[in-house]
C-alpha cells in the first residue's frame, strides 16, 4: 500500500473506497498493519472475525 500511495495517490484512494464499500456492504473487516514503513493489510470475509489486541 505504501508503494500505491506514493506512486499513485489516485489509485491509492480508489483502494480505499473500494475496502470501505467492501466493509459497508458486506461486514467483512479490512485491517492495516505497519512495521518499518511496509504496509500489510488483511480482509477477512464477515464469517472470520479479526482479534485486537
Amino acid at each position: 500500500m505504501s508503494n500505491l500511495e506514493r506512486d499513485s495517490p489516485e489509485e491509492f484512494k480508489l483502494a480505499g473506497e473500494k475496502l470501505k464499500a467492501f466493509r459497508d456492504k458486506t461486514g467483512g473487516e479490512a485491517i492495516l498493519l505497519c512495521k518499518n514503513g511496509k504496509n500489510i493489510i488483511i480482509i477477512t470475509p464477515p464469517e472470520i472475525k479479526l482479534i485486537r489486541k
